[in-house]
């Protein structure tokens, strides 16, 4: 072994340990304060441990399958219910300010995400296309520009 290892893997396991015995305690009373259920408090603070101990003996041997080993989904839900039906954007179209409606179209036809239509320019767009750069990809994209339709709205 290198000299100097052993302490500085002693350092870490001190500071680790510190910073459980600190914030573990605590934990509780401050999910407390924010009005979670008792119940799920217990849960949350025991699940973290179990997986732990299911990890070291899956490790030694000692069982086949952690069920703790891969996390999923929590939730299993749908967007249906926050897609728009064609009646829903002849309304919008209908009732809302003129403004929002190439904010709309621009989102119906490109298919972008709110925050990287919100940063386009007029400059990305050429005529035809529009250009950007996707915020979660962070890929260049060229997207088909708006129709006729969409820029006579815009004007």
């Amino acid at each position: 072994m290198r000299p100097g290892f052993v302490p500085r893997v002693a350092a870490l396991y001190a500071a680790v340990f510190l910073y459980n015995g600190i914030q573990l305690p605590f934990l509780p009373v401050w999910f407390a304060a924010k009005q979670v259920d008792p119940a799920l408090i217990g849960l949350m603070v025991a699940v973290p441990m179990l997986a732990r101990i299911l990890s070291v003996a899956k490790d030694r041997g000692r069982i086949v399958v952690n069920p703790c080993e891969r996390g999923g989904r929590l939730y299993n839900a749908t967007r249906v219910d926050s897609i728009w039906s064609i009646d829903d954007e002849a309304a919008f179209l209908q009732h809302a300010p003129a403004h929002l409606h190439l904010a709309l179209l621009l989102a119906l036809w490109t298919g972008q995400r709110q925050g990287d239509l919100l940063r386009l320019t007029w400059s990305a767009y050429d005529g035809k296309h529009i250009r950007l750069r996707q915020s979660k990809s962070m890929r260049r994209t060229l997207t088909h520009g708006p129709s006729e339709s969409i820029v006579q709205v815009a004007r």
